[in-house]
């Protein structure tokens, strides 16, 4: 799968509920079990994706140094839990543009933006290749 493909579907394109256009605001408290099917849906492939990339040497990478591991879902604690490996050192300045990218990843317009108003966690464990790990929560202004 290529970068361009994974970015996205984690733009949320597949992740819009049933008849509703991803724009238009979404009633969480009303549409958490349909919005868990579509994580869900979200997660399978990904995780598939992800496990056949591995068996054939072509891991998913999110960009040229950003490999994605799994993803999770837990829906009775409304959280969505991504692993990500990163290859690459620098120091705190360059694990602080990458943590500050992975929330900025959520926090546009759209369906995940407004899942995690409405209450949901997208977590990510970001280990880093010096041996650096990260655990941290989207965070959305």
């Amino acid at each position: 799968m290529t970068r361009t493909a994974v970015a996205a579907f984690l733009a949320a394109a597949a992740l819009a509920l049933p008849g509703r256009a991803s724009a238009q605001p979404v009633d969480f408290a009303a549409l958490d079990a349909e919005f868990c099917t579509g994580v869900r849906q979200y997660m399978n492939w990904t995780n598939a994706t992800i496990d056949a990339g591995m068996a054939n040497g072509q891991p998913v990478m999110l960009d040229e140094v950003a490999r994605l591991d799994s993803v999770g879902l837990d829906c009775a604690a409304r959280m969505v839990p991504f692993r990500l490996y990163v290859d690459v050192g620098g120091g705190e300045a360059v694990r602080a543009e990458r943590l500050a990218s992975w929330n900025a990843r959520w926090c546009v317009p759209g369906i995940w933006r407004e899942a995690i108003a409405a209450g949901w966690q997208v977590t990510a464990t970001i280990s880093f290749a010096d041996g650096v790990r990260y655990d941290v929560t989207a965070a959305c202004d």
